[in-house]
C-alpha cells in the first residue's frame, strides 16, 4: 500500500514536470488522489488519517509550484513580446 501511494506522489511530480493548465492539472491530481484513496479506503480498509494529510499538503504544494512556474512562462513570454515590439518600434 505504501508503494501505491509513492507512486501517486510520482505521478504528482510528473503532472508538475509536464504542466500545461494549473487548473486542469490540479483538478486532475485531486480527482485522482481522492479516488484512489476512496478506493483504498473501501477496498482494503486502508484509513490512515496521516496519508490523508500527507496527500493533502502534496496537493496544496503541488498546486501552489504549478500556479507559480505557470505565472513565471507567462510573464516571460510577456516580456520577449514587449521587448520585440519595441525592437519592431526602433526600427
Amino acid at each position: 500500500m505504501p508503494g501505491s501511494i509513492a507512486g501517486i506522489c510520482n505521478t504528482m511530480i510528473y503532472g508538475l514536470v509536464t504542466n500545461g493548465n494549473w487548473m486542469l492539472n490540479s483538478f486532475c491530481l485531486i480527482l485522482v488522489t481522492v479516488i484512489t484513496l476512496t478506493y483504498y479506503s473501501i477496498m482494503f480498509a486502508y484509513i490512515d488519517t496521516m496519508t490523508f494529510a500527507i496527500m493533502g499538503n502534496f496537493i496544496v504544494f503541488i498546486t501552489i509550484a504549478l500556479y507559480k512556474i505557470e505565472k513565471k512562462d507567462k510573464m516571460e513570454f510577456l516580456a520577449y513580446k514587449q521587448i520585440m515590439q519595441m525592437n519592431e518600434e526602433l526600427k
